[in-house]
């Protein structure tokens, strides 16, 4: 029997993951044919992100009908699952998920998930008070555009229980772990090899790639990590609890507005010193709120490293489909650390992250193909499938905007230069991109980069998708 048609649909303008896949004939009754949603969102402040989800929303119920087989979230990042959010009526309330997976740190009653979260949780308190503060948002790097602190609508901390609650009430829900392998639900399924979340903090806290020296890594358990981990902001929310914008306690303290109206030899030193014009440069009111900065980095990297990452064989050692979501480098060597299933089981052939990587058909780009997302020589340059095509999630002019000369985001770099380069080399341009016409490149004029008409005979695009029929 021949293996089934797979389509691979990415929705378009997003700076965020919605993939849909369809195993089998997508005309064909639900008996022969399944239907499996990767995420769905859109990075918070793009513009017309909540009227541009509902346009996806409805085409997604559209084409699955109301029901999916198989709904998988890889992290609770805004731009992966704001769309139920945004759509809460379509995408949770009134879908019906015959299974729900979800990553091991998603599970309560897991005591490493709990620890991870518990942390995780208060560190993003401690971002949204600094966020209220003049100059917090700024250290702080907008974290909230992934947090989603959208008035009205699910946070993205309320997005992942509430779609428990829905999987619940119409089928099941797996947390996944590092190793497994399991057929995909569904009349026709795929076997799905799942390479992360790791569970070891180190890999779950290495974002950056070591440079100059081979990779080393401190062992200690998983309690000890995240104290060390996230010590900034047990110490920043001491700091919130003093009054709420200071680092000392109020009975050290003088507020500026007090300074200024205030009388007695205190008052009237600091007014003629602190406040002079000539000493601007020494003033140290805003300084404490840097360590929001980098607390905020740590969340979102740990956050990224926590992701669902599954690679998908169209049939036992044939193509793979990888879906690496915004895995960073941790999270990538990880997937090294065991074989496929792991523990082995008796009767069952064991694969190594080595080789699903070399027969990967499809490559998902990792966090919009950012700096650290995709590993190179125990990632990238092990894909070595002759037909290799893959999928890039980016918006680059969003991910670059700027605005009175000042990134509106980062001024983030993606798709990085040097890793787009060799992702076209690698698939001999057979890359679909998210802000692109198929087989050209962003922008007005919209090059064309890619010529392989027999891939481009694959590809249905409209204005709201690309879609890749696999061969």
């Amino acid at each position: 029997m021949s293996r089934p048609p797979v389509l691979v649909r990415m929705y378009r303008d997003l700076l965020g993951d919605c993939f849909l896949l369809t195993i089998g004939d997508p005309k064909a009754e639900r008996s022969a044919r399944a239907h499996i949603l990767i995420d769905c969102g859109v990075l918070q402040h793009v513009p017309g992100e909540a009227d541009l989800m509902k346009a996806v929303a409805e085409d997604l119920r559209k084409t699955v009908g109301g029901y999916v087989d198989l709904l998988v979230i890889t992290h609770e990042h805004w731009d992966h699952i704001s769309g139920f959010s945004h759509a809460r009526s379509e995408l949770i309330d009134t879908l019906e998920i015959k299974q729900l997976w979800l990553a091991w740190t998603e599970e309560r009653g897991d005591p490493q998930a709990d620890a991870l979260r518990a942390k995780s949780t208060g560190a993003k308190e401690v971002i949204a008070r600094l966020d209220e503060i003049p100059g917090g948002r700024a250290a702080t790097a907008g974290l909230a555009d992934f947090t989603g602190a959208t008035a009205g609508k699910l946070r993205s901390t309320d997005i992942i229980p509430a779609l428990i609650a829905r999987a619940e009430k119409t089928g099941a829900i797996d947390y996944l772990e590092p190793g497994q392998v399991l057929p995909t639900p569904g009349p026709l399924s795929l076997r799905a090899n799942v390479l992360g979340p790791p569970r070891r903090m180190d890999r779950i806290t290495k974002d950056l790639p070591t440079q100059g020296a081979p990779e080393t890594y401190l062992a200690g358990d998983l309690a000890a990590g995240l104290a060390h981990r996230y010590a900034m902001a047990d110490a920043l929310s001491s700091a919130l609890e003093s009054r709420g914008d200071g680092p000392f306690d109020r009975a050290y303290r003088l507020t500026p507005d007090e300074v200024r109206d205030g009388q007695g030899d205190d008052c009237n030193w600091l007014r003629a010193r602190y406040f002079d014009k000539q000493q601007a440069w020494r003033t140290v009111d805003d300084d404490w709120l840097d360590a929001g900065g980098a607390l905020a980095l740590k969340l979102d990297s740990d956050t990224n490293n926590t992701s669902l990452v599954l690679a998908f064989e169209l049939e036992a050692g044939g193509d793979v489909l990888l879906f690496a979501a915004d895995a960073q480098v941790g999270n990538w060597l990880s997937w090294h650390d065991q074989s496929y299933p792991f523990p082995a089981q008796a009767g069952s052939h064991s694969v190594t992250a080595r080789e699903l990587l070399g027969r990967t058909i499809f490559y998902k780009v990792g966090h919009h193909a950012s700096h650290n997302a995709t590993l190179e020589d125990l990632g990238l340059e092990l894909m070595t499938h002759p037909k290799m095509c893959a999928m890039i999630p980016v918006v680059e002019a969003e991910a670059r905007r700027v605005k009175n000369g000042k990134a509106v985001h980062r001024g983030w770099n993606m798709p990085f230069p040097d890793l787009y380069t060799r992702l076209l080399e690698k698939t001999g341009k057979r890359v679909l991109r998210g802000d692109a016409e198929a087989g050209c490149g962003p922008g007005p004029d919209n090059k064309v980069i890619c010529k392989d008409k027999a891939f481009l005979s694959r590809v249905e695009s409209t204005d709201l998708y690309h879609e890749l029929r696999l061969q």
